[in-house]
């Protein structure tokens, strides 16, 4: 479509990123303003480039742990990764955030200090 945009204004450009997989994607997207009149100006382009990153919503799954005082617990279970690809290079970098409900900055710290998540193969 040829659209004619008055000087000092705004275009919106709309587009969809719907990705299948979990990976980062990388795009660009190209404006073109073309000359009708031919009065010796050139067509001009405006390149702009695009980075896709994949977020997964929280899974719906809650998990709870409770034992006694001064006793270990270790649990083991799975959490499946919706989305992601097969790996080319490997395992990649894991990380996690521990969201605590309660609010007292001592029972954030201790569980901070106390509660670790490793990823398995």
């Amino acid at each position: 479509d040829v659209v004619t945009i008055p000087p000092f204004t705004n275009l919106l450009v709309p587009f969809c990123f719907k990705p299948k997989e979990m990976t980062e994607h990388n795009y660009t997207v190209s404006i073109e303003a073309v000359n009708s009149e031919n009065e010796g100006l050139q067509n001009m382009t405006w390149t702009y480039p695009i980075l896709g990153i994949v977020e997964a919503s929280p899974g719906e799954k809650l998990y709870r742990f409770r034992t006694q005082c001064r006793q270990r617990l270790e649990s083991y279970f799975e959490v499946p990764l919706a989305g992601v690809g097969k790996l080319a290079n490997g395992p990649e970098p894991f990380s996690y955030e521990l969201v605590v409900l309660d609010e007292d900055p001592k029972v954030k710290k201790l569980l901070n200090r106390s509660f670790f998540i490793t990823a398995t193969d």
